[in-house]
């Protein structure tokens, strides 16, 4: 049913300027209190000062809300022209087919608003780690890398660089100490650094903050490890923890955005689902309606 939802977006799109020039042409302009004084006037149509308020944004300046208002009037009074003359000349059915595409439009556009805000206000968001492997295990050979990715370290320091035996040994290491030593000092000497390797990242993007050209990204990621490169005003260190190559399966870490996506349109889907059957339900048992 959030198939439906999206659709639906997608059909209201092609609406929109039919809708809003028929509102807009209108405006309810005739509905404006009596003695309220007019700044433009089509045939029968009205447009008054307390239109053009609504909608002159209020960050303009004398000059730009002078010229916005103006603009504004213009277009009001072409599209009133353009209105009278359409309906003139449109044919009966013509104006039946218009008048039905606002009434499915409005039906639809009604429909979509109320199950947004069904799904705003009772949809479970809640997703746990457990439900995204439940979701993942079965769909594991769905979710393919279009990317090479990779878990590392990443730190850049300028030259001169101070201590960097101490920055060697740091870098490499596992030992929790040792972590807690590097990150303090990339905080006091690098420039750019990266160095929670829980994380999965696209190599293309790592290869873009080191001055060295790869080729052949695979044999590159098969042969390296650590990593040590310079040029003329700074160090680069990059170390690989691990990696996937571009069509391999995906690690659920690298998913776990996606699926809680895939997990929450599956849930607004039932939810939706559930409310037209129970309306639909609740109808039929009260003798709502009669199917000829």
């Amino acid at each position: 049913m959030i198939f439906k939802s999206c659709l639906l977006e997608k059909r209201v799109a092609p609406l929109v300027l039919l809708v809003s020039c028929a509102l807009i042409s209108s405006c309810d302009l005739q509905s404006s209190s009596e003695g309220e004084e007019a700044v433009a006037s089509v045939f029968d149509q009205y447009l008054y000062k307390s239109d053009i308020v609504r909608v002159v944004p209020g960050a303009l300046s004398g000059e730009d809300s002078a010229r916005y208002v103006k603009s504004f009037i213009d277009n009001w009074v072409k599209e009133q022209l353009m209105l009278n003359k359409a309906m003139f000349n449109l044919k009966r059915e013509e104006e039946e087919d218009i008048d039905k595409k606002l009434d499915d439009y409005r039906a639809s556009l009604t429909i979509y608003a109320y199950e947004k805000e069904l799904v705003k206000q009772q949809l479970d968001t809640a997703i746990s780690t457990d439900d995204i492997l439940e979701f993942y295990e079965p769909n594991r050979k769905n979710f393919r890398l279009r990317y090479n990715i990779i878990r590392m370290i990443y730190i850049k320091v300028s030259k001169p660089v101070t201590d960097i035996r101490k920055l060697r040994k740091l870098y490499v290491s596992d030992d929790e100490e040792d972590r807690a030593n590097l990150s303090d000092y990339c905080l006091e000497y690098s420039n750019s650094f990266s160095l929670n390797d829980d994380n999965w990242v696209e190599l293309e993007q790592v290869l873009e903050k080191i001055p060295l050209e790869v080729l052949d990204h695979e044999a590159f990621l098969k042969n390296n490890t650590n990593l040590e490169i310079e040029d003329s005003l700074s160090f680069y260190f990059l170390r690989i923890a691990e990696y996937f190559l571009k069509d391999e399966i995906s690690p659920v870490q690298y998913e776990s955005d996606n699926i809680r996506s895939l997990i929450l349109n599956k849930r607004k889907q039932e939810l939706i689902r559930n409310l037209e059957r129970n309306i639909y339900l609740d109808a039929l048992a009260k003798g709502d309606f009669t199917i000829y």
